[in-house]
Parts: structure tokens; sequence; C-alpha cells
């Protein structure tokens, strides 16, 4: 019988191996990257957010793309 730690483990290992293929697993960027024209810290990494309030109350840019 398959347990649920067998089901799990097959599941994150399957999932890693379809990762392994970058263009499965990666999308591709929305918009072209611009260079850094500064030192970025070792080890930093990108944690900007984007927060949508009420559409109503703060309504999107009518040009975007």
């Amino acid at each position: 019988m398959l347990t649920r730690r067998d089901f799990m483990y097959c599941t994150v290992a399957a999932g890693a191996g379809a990762l392994m293929f970058t263009r499965f697993g990666f999308a591709k960027a929305s918009q072209p990257g611009t260079a850094v024209n500064f030192d970025v810290p070792a080890g930093a990494c990108d944690c900007h957010t984007h927060i949508h309030g009420d559409p109503v109350k703060f309504p999107f840019f009518a040009g975007r793309v």
C-alpha cells in the first residue's frame, strides 16, 4: 500500500524532475531586463511585491500593456 509519505516523496521528486527542463519550469520575463548600475550585496534577492487595492478607488493605468 502506498503511504502518504511515499506519495509525497514521489510527487516532489516528479516535480523537481520537471523543473530540470528550465524552458518548462520557469516563465519568460514579461519585459526586457535592464542593467543594474549599482553593486548588489552578496546573497541579496529581489523581494518586492505588488499590492493591488480596490480598482474603483485605485484604477489601473489605462495605457498599461
